[in-house]
């Protein structure tokens, strides 16, 4: 290993480890034991690229879990990646396993140096796959999907989510003002998410569709640092009836620790629906929201509600 780290032209190390389930307890002693050895023999010796830490499968992966977190504290953090060798296509169990003890966004092929030829391809378009979802911010840590009470009508749009590491923090919305008897009101039209990390930087938004009609609010966020939103609820009108529908009028949010927030443009009409939670230590990290499209002739609702991801904090 000490010669290995002296070669310049090597950008990767695969530790492909020989562990199996029988070991017991012995998994999470020599899979943290496994880095501070890596630390000393090989990056102790100059060795600057990558390394891949793997075992066999699920039934081992305490393994790599232990290393996993034990190389949280090293200072060569940056350069450990983690997988299981030979769990062939299944890219997105392999990665809810290991999104929440790693650091890192592991972009892994599920089949190490053990597969066969078809197992390699079969890994490989799985992995590929993910790696485009990964460009399309899904999240691998998503502990529950809630849904408040919405209206009738409307379709969900595609899921948006905040960058990893980051969690909503704010909103804002846009809504439609009453317009008077002789013309269609559409009330709450679109969301918009901020997204923050714990530390408060990295801040950006997101919504999957803009809506058609009416005015942005200003943002309203969750005030301070590490608060994040974690429960949100709808202002439903119910249906009318031959009269003009509006279905949701407005929107608020629980915010992890302080009190609810809204927008000063809300819509008049409905009322306010349970409010609906994730579970504890997670927060809301993208939505998708439900939308009637415009009818031309027809009655008008635009925005009717939404679902939103939980992820873990």
């Amino acid at each position: 290993m000490q010669n290995i780290a002296r070669q310049s032209s090597i950008a990767l190390y695969f530790v492909d480890s020989k562990v199996d389930a029988s070991m017991g307890e012995t998994l999470v002693k020599a899979g943290a034991g496994l880095i501070p050895f890596m630390d000393e023999n090989l990056f102790g010796y100059g060795y600057k690229g990558q390394v891949v830490i793997s075992s066999a499968s699920f039934s081992t992966f305490e393994y790599v879990k232990a290393a996993a977190i034990a190389a949280k504290a090293s200072r060569n953090s940056q350069h450990y990646f983690f997988t299981t060798d030979q769990e062939e296509n299944n890219y997105a169990g392999v990665m809810n396993r290991m999104y929440p003890v790693t650091n890192n966004r592991v972009y892994g092929t599920g089949a190490g140096s053990c597969g066969t030829p078809p197992s390699y391809s079969a890994a490989i378009t799985a992995a590929v796959a993910g790696k485009k979802q990964g460009e399309n911010e899904t999240r691998h840590d998503v502990v529950q999907t809630i849904e408040p009470e919405s209206g009738s009508w409307g379709e969900f749009t595609d899921m948006v989510y905040c960058a990893a590491g980051t969690w909503a923090i704010g909103f804002r919305q846009r809504v439609e003002q009453p317009c008077g008897n002789d013309c269609d009101d559409t009330a709450l039209n679109a969301l918009e998410l901020l997204c923050a990390k714990k530390d408060g930087t990295s801040v950006n938004s997101i919504t999957p569709h803009n809506g058609l009609w009416g005015d942005w609010s200003n943002v309203v966020r969750c005030p301070g640092n590490s608060n994040f939103l974690r429960g949100v609820s709808f202002k439903i009108e119910s249906p009318q009836g031959s009269a003009d529908d509006t279905a949701a009028n407005d929107c608020q949010f629980s915010c992890s620790q302080s009190s609810n927030i809204l927008a000063s443009n809300g819509g008049p009409w409905g009322d306010w629906k349970q409010m609906k939670y994730c579970p504890s230590s997670s927060a809301i990290c993208g939505f998708s929201l439900k939308l009637e499209n415009s009818q031309g002739e027809g009655d008008d609702t635009a925005l009717n509600g939404a679902k939103f991801q939980c992820c873990a904090l």
